[in-house]
């Protein structure tokens, strides 16, 4: 600590990862992504990430088809609650190459929304995700708050399969 009133850079980054060990910068999301969904019309994707005080979250979006979609992160395949891994055991999140279709930015309440035009694709299955991170970069700061996040604590991913038909 600087003079027992702040945190040095050090201890704030630590204090950083510690929270982000055991929260989700995502906080909701709708529609559940649990259930594949069918789609013929036009439907509203929404993530509500985390507000901090001094900065925004930074919220992208992609949308493949299912056989380009990039491999879910380590943990995050069908297997039980009780045995998947916690947020500091998952690990970083898979790089994804190709460019975000979108990048949202929240409305009052926090919420991130991308809308899906079926019509805009062709018939078949696809696969959504969205990803939040918080690159911790304080407008007022010269550095961001955490330079190294090895174990990828600061960004969470969700993932819909959606089947679009005529």
């Amino acid at each position: 600590m600087e003079h027992g009133r702040t945190y040095c850079r050090v201890c704030r980054e630590a204090v950083v990862l510690a929270i982000y060990a055991h929260v989700d910068p995502i906080e909701a999301v709708s529609p559940d992504p649990k259930d594949p969904l069918t789609l013929s019309s036009t439907r509203m994707f929404e993530v509500t990430a985390m507000r901090p005080q001094k900065h925004a979250l930074e919220v992208r979006w992609w949308f493949f088809a299912e056989q380009d979609a990039p491999a879910l992160a380590r943990g995050n395949g069908e297997r039980r609650a009780a045995e998947r891994p916690t947020r500091a055991t998952r690990g970083p999140l898979p790089e994804i190459k190709a460019k975000p279709t979108a990048r949202t930015f929240a409305n009052g309440k926090g919420v991130h929304a991308w809308r899906l035009v079926p019509r805009a694709h062709q018939p078949g299955r696809y696969v959504l995700v969205c990803r939040a991170k918080d690159l911790a970069k304080v407008d007022d700061q010269d550095l961001p708050w955490v330079i190294k996040d090895e174990q990828g604590l600061l960004e969470s991913e969700r993932r819909w399969t959606v089947v679009l038909t005529k």
